[in-house]
């Protein structure tokens, strides 16, 4: 086994007790003892993606990159009983697994995606794709922020997108929930269950808001570019802001505040009912560069202050340069395996 050092490193969230789960992006070659190679990802340089422990994952896989840093290279031998999945069925992630034998895989682990659980109840999941600079304070001290916003179903089609969105955060909005997390300068992309997008209605078309059908999650990628507060509003004389995507209210309510502790006293102990991944398969969008995008070819530089290397076009695979015209001006690269968001370009510096 060997390892090599590297500059990613996990996106690793500020309350480690809310992680969900995590997602790994990993290059690996499968070989039998006889040295027969059975699959690869270096063929096409399309990096594998999955969530740790996923119900379709190779068990032995996600034990040995769990053990690994972001940036390492390592070679593993994998027993019969790990080379199928947690639940002992055949697995296909990797894929064309040969039955019953033992295994050595060569994996270099690229990056690893803290995905977190921001109100702990399963309903809005969070993978931060850009840090925000450490000296910003979170959201949840500004009153107003302007953020960058596309909102997509799982077939990849944007129903809401904007740019320069001033949003009201005393809305009960997903994207207010989503947003109240961020710092300035941060990207992430959320997973918004219907409970906290448009329920059991659904959403009617709109001017340029597309139909959202009936218990339908959303996907939100978002760039958070300022946050504001109310005196700042008042000096700059703005006009009324707009509250959230087609003024949509979330059908949940919000969640119980916590009694202050007094002297003396302490409440009692509560069981954590916080949910934790079961394992099912989970589709977790990225990003590329739009450039990268439209033009079908790799980078070969990486973004400063991302958390993890940029996904490039490398990682679309060829599907990119197929869909990437149908998919003009919605913000979105369609792949065989779901979709990828273009990330919006730099708003201008302050």
């Amino acid at each position: 086994m060997y390892a090599v050092p590297g500059a990613s490193k996990c996106s690793k969230p500020e309350d480690d007790d809310a992680v969900y789960c995590v997602e790994a992006q990993v290059h690996f070659i499968g070989e039998q003892l006889d040295g027969t190679e059975f699959v690869s990802t270096r063929e096409n340089g399309v990096p594998q993606r999955f969530i740790l422990g996923q119900e379709n994952v190779m068990h032995g896989l996600s034990l040995v990159v769990s053990a690994m840093r972001p940036g390492e290279r390592a070679i593993f031998t994998i027993p019969p009983k790990l080379a199928i999945t947690k639940s002992g069925s055949p697995a296909s992630i990797p894929s064309s697994i040969p039955p019953e034998q033992t295994l050595r895989f060569e994996i270099e682990l690229i990056s690893l995606f803290a995905i977190t659980d921001i109100l702990e109840n399963g309903s809005i999941l969070k993978k931060i794709i850009k840090r925000p600079l450490p000296d910003k304070s979170p959201s949840n001290h500004a009153d107003t922020v302007i953020v960058n916003y596309n909102a997509c179903l799982e077939d990849g089609n944007s129903v809401s997108k904007s740019e320069r969105l001033e949003l009201n955060l005393a809305s009960r909005t997903a994207l207010k929930y989503a947003v109240k997390t961020m710092r300035e300068g941060e990207e992430a992309i959320f997973i918004v269950k219907p409970r906290y997008a448009f329920g059991a209605q659904g959403r009617d078309s709109t001017g340029d808001q597309a139909a959202v059908p009936p218990d339908a999650t959303l996907y939100l990628y978002v760039q958070l570019a300022e946050r504001k507060t109310a005196k700042q509003n008042e000096a700059e004389e703005k006009g009324p802001f707009i509250d959230g995507p087609n003024e949509a209210k979330t059908t949940a309510r919000a969640l119980p505040k916590r009694r202050p502790v007094k002297p003396g006293f302490s409440l009692p102990v509560v069981q954590n009912d916080r949910p934790t991944y079961p394992g099912h398969v989970l589709f977790v969008p990225h990003v590329v560069e739009e450039e990268e995008a439209d033009a079908g070819q790799a980078a070969s530089t990486t973004t400063s202050g991302l958390a993890t290397p940029p996904t490039t076009a490398a990682d679309v695979g060829t599907s990119a340069a197929t869909n990437s015209s149908a998919a003009q001006g919605s913000g979105i690269v369609k792949t065989e395996t779901g979709f990828l968001f273009k990330r919006f370009r730099p708003w201008p510096a302050n």
